[in-house]
């Protein structure tokens, strides 16, 4: 499945506003997500994603493929947020950040623009699930919620928490082992074990 159709680059490139929502809609949340492992500030790291797709609107003309336009929304964002760790404030803190995150390798980068990229393609999938799936499930792992917890907000028995949540991961196993993301996520969670 393409993130952005071919047509769109080309009309993005032309100036077309419906083919930059598209791209911006694609890729904000990705960005923001990144950002924020760098900066540690979601609102902070909205603004510095804002700016990045301006940058982006502005150089449109010089990009050719989804790839392109894909690696300067990353590499600017990266940037963007080191630049704003550096310059944005003064605390001590930022100063901190920005030195610890000079000090680690360029694969500690490129992890996280693949988890990111994971992680969106994770939710996708389990946004596609069933209502109740996608209910049970978000509460588990997005809201951090223990079997109790979720038994009560659902009004079920624990037993049929633990049940659904259950089917809920074998239906998202599947769509992800449909679309060749399962081993991808096994990786990513041995390599963090």
């Amino acid at each position: 499945m393409k993130l952005v159709a071919d047509h769109t680059i080309e009309a993005f490139k032309n100036g077309n506003a419906t083919a930059f929502s598209e791209l911006y809609t694609v890729f904000y949340p990705r960005l923001r997500f990144f950002a924020f492992k760098i900066i540690r500030n979601a609102e902070d790291a909205g603004d510095i994603v804002s700016q990045v797709f301006i940058k982006l609107w502005e150089r449109r003309q010089r990009f050719e493929t989804l790839a392109n336009i894909k690696a300067f929304l990353y590499i600017t964002t990266r940037n963007d947020s080191l630049l704003f760790l550096r310059h944005g404030n003064s605390e001590k803190k930022k100063e901190d950040q920005y030195k610890y995150f000079l000090q680690h390798d360029i694969n500690d980068l490129l992890e996280e623009m693949v988890k990111t990229e994971l992680f969106s393609e994770l939710y996708k999938e389990l946004e596609a699930l069933p209502e109740k799936h996608k209910s049970i499930l978000k509460r588990f792992y997005i809201d951090g919620a223990t079997t109790l917890q979720v038994a009560m907000q659902m009004n079920m028995e624990i037993g049929a928490v633990k049940m659904m949540k259950l089917r809920a991961l074998r239906l998202l196993r599947e769509r992800l082992k449909n679309r060749h993301l399962l081993s991808l996520v096994i990786l990513i969670i041995m390599y963090r074990a």
